[in-house]
């Protein structure tokens, strides 16, 4: 099904910029079919130029954003825990200028290492967890319920609607 859609699927990260600070990739292609030079000529247009790459990274970072506004806003579980949506939207409105006025790599890192401190700091109030540091090795449940290999995923996939010439990047986040 993902081969018919056109679907590539990329796996890349570090330093919360996806797409920008990557280490390894590891692709996952479709086995099914021949795809277009083209379609790898229209991602190797994005990846090497690097407004185009602090461009998606922002829209990436824009998007982490808006679900996490999302999903706290409805949460039943996460009110009964105590966590307030409406307490964290100066914080979350502040991110978000940050990133969008971001000129480069470094800036929009910071924005996003600002942002998850504080969530781990509000996490830590709400749950009377006491001082919360973020510690690699640590062994106390907090530390170990946040491992960074457990992030949010995402995916990516060109919408290809238009024709060839015309398409798009649709990112979805996922759990």
């Amino acid at each position: 099904m993902l081969a018919q859609a056109g679907v590539v699927i990329g796996f890349c990260g570090g330093g919360g910029t996806p797409l920008l600070m990557a280490n390894e990739v590891e692709w996952f292609t479709p086995q099914s079919e021949y795809r277009p030079t083209e379609y790898m000529q229209g991602w190797m247009k994005f990846w090497f130029d690097e407004k185009k790459r602090l461009f998606a990274a922002k829209q990436f970072q824009l998007s982490r954003i808006e679900y996490l506004k999302n999903q706290w806003e409805k949460s039943r579980d996460l009110a009964a825990e105590g966590f307030n949506y409406h307490e964290l939207q100066q914080e979350l409105l502040f991110c978000e200028d940050k990133i969008k006025s971001a000129t480069a790599v470094n800036k929009l890192m910071q924005a996003e290492a600002e942002l998850t401190k504080n969530l781990y700091r509000y996490a830590a109030s709400r749950t009377q967890y006491g001082k919360f540091s973020r510690e690699r090795e640590a062994k106390d449940k907090a530390n170990i319920f946040f491992k960074p290999w457990e992030l949010p995923s995402l995916w990516i996939r060109r919408n290809d609607t238009l024709g060839a010439g015309n398409s798009s990047w649709v990112c979805r986040f996922a759990w």
